[in-house]
C-alpha cells in the first residue's frame, strides 16, 4: 500500500513494487497480517507530521507492526532461519506483502499465535507494557483515553501484573461494556458523565496518578483536572487535535496539584535501548497465552485498505483492525 500526497483514504493505493533484499543484518519477512493503527492515519492526512520528520518523504508504504513469515536472511544474521514466524515493528513499510527489517526489530512467535493477533503485539502491546512499567507504580491507578482500542486493550490485560487499577474512558455504552471485559476496574463513559467529577467520585475524591492521553483535543483540561496532586500527566498521541503546547504547560505550570507532563514514543524507547524489547514481548505474549487479552480483531484484504482507514477514522470501532497483504 502506497501513499504519494497528504489526503483521505483516496490517496492510498496498491501498487507493484520489486522484491525486497535484505541488507546487511536485516531479514525479509513475507508479511501475514500488518496491524492498523491510529499513526497510520494520521501520517496520511496530516501535513504537520510531514514536516516534523515523522512522515518519510513521498512516496511511501504505510504500517509499522506485522508478522508473517521470513523468506530471506541479510549478511551476519544470526539466531533466525528462514521460515521462521515472527512478529516485529518498522518506521514504515509493514503493509505490504514484503517488509525488511533488522534483527532486533522482529522476534520469534509461537505457533499458537496467530499472525493477525501477533501483529497487534509491537505497537499496542509494547506500548502498553511501557506505559505501566515506566509512568505509574503498584498500588497507582491510572486513568486511560481510548480504552476500547489497541493499546487500552493491552493496558486492560497487564494492569494486574503490575498491581494497578485502571480507569478506562470510552464514548459508548457497547464501548463501555468491552473496556470492562477487557480488564478495566472502573469504566466512565465521558459523552454521559463529566470526566473530572467521574474520576473524583471513583477514587474517593483523590483523582488519578497517572492519565494515559492519546486523545488531546478539547477534553484534555477535564482529564487533566482529574489528576491527584503531583499526578502525571503522560501524552500519547492525538487522536482529537494535535495539543498547543503552550496551553498544556500554562495548564500544568498554572495547576493548584503540582502535577507533571511527560511524553511517550514506543520508537523513541525502543530504539534507545533495544535490550528492553524482549522483556516487553515476552510480558505482552503472556497475556495473550493465558487468556486475559480480550481483542477482536477485524481483518481486511489490503485491496480494501480504504475501508479500513474509514472504519477507524470513524470512532466507532474498537478492538484493532488488521491489514492481510496475501489474502
Amino acid at each position: 500500500m502506497e501513499i504519494s500526497e497528504i489526503g483521505g483514504p483516496e490517496v492510498l493505493h496498491v501498487v507493484d513494487r520489486q522484491a525486497l533484499e535484505a541488507e546487511p543484518g536485516q531479514v525479509i519477512v513475507n508479511v501475514a497480517a500488518a496491524s492498523l493503527n491510529f499513526r497510520d492515519v494520521q501520517m496520511r492526512r496530516d501535513a504537520e507530521m510531514l514536516k516534523s520528520g515523522y512522515t518519510p518523504s513521498m512516496p511511501f508504504v504505510g504500517g509499522a507492526d506485522f508478522a508473517g513469515t521470513i523468506s530471506a536472511i541479510g549478511q551476519g544474521v544470526t539466531g533466525f532461519e528462514i521460515g521462521d514466524r515472527v512478529a516485529g515493528a518498522v518506521q514504515t513499510g509493514a503493509q505490504a506483502e514484503q517488509v525488511a527489517a533488522y534483527t532486533f526489530q522482529v522476534f520469534k512467535i509461537d505457533d499458537d499465535i496467530s499472525f493477525d493477533m501477533a501483529s497487534t503485539i509491537p505497537v499496542a502491546g509494547w506500548s502498553a507494557f511501557f506505559l505501566l512499567r515506566d509512568f505509574a507504580r503498584r498500588g497507582d491507578t491510572v486513568l486511560v483515553t481510548g480504552a476500547a482500542g489497541g493499546v487500552g486493550s493491552y493496558v486492560g490485560a497487564l494492569a494486574n501484573t503490575f498491581g494497578i487499577k485502571t480507569i478506562g474512558l470510552v464514548s459508548t455504552e457497547e464501548k463501555a461494556d468491552y473496556a470492562k471485559m477487557a480488564g478495566f476496574d472502573e469504566v466512565i463513559i465521558y459523552t454521559e458523565e463529566d470526566v473530572t467529577s467521574g474520576v473524583l467520585k471513583r477514587t474517593d475524591g483523590k483523582g488519578v496518578n497517572t492519565l494515559f492521553d492519546g486523545v488531546c483535543g478539547s477534553g484534555l483540561k477535564a482529564r487533566i483536572n482529574a489528576l491527584a496532586i503531583h499526578g502525571m500527566l503522560v501524552l500519547v498521541g492525538a487522536a482529537d487535535e494535535r495539543p498547543d503546547p503552550v496551553q498544556i504547560g500554562k495548564w500544568v505550570i498554572d495547576h493548584e496539584k503540582m502535577i507533571g507532563v511527560r511524553r511517550f514514543n514506543l520508537g523513541t524507547t525502543a530504539l534507545a535501548d533495544p535490550s528492553i524489547l524482549p522483556e516487553a514481548m515476552a510480558a505482552v505474549t503472556a497475556v495473550i497465552k493465558d487468556g486475559s487479552l480480550h481483542l477482536p480483531l477485524v481483518t481486511y484484504p489490503i485491496e480494501e485498505i480504504r475501508k479500513a482507514h474509514e472504519a477507524l477514522e470513524s470512532g466507532k470501532s474498537f478492538g484493532k483492525f488488521v491489514i492481510n497483504p496475501g489474502k
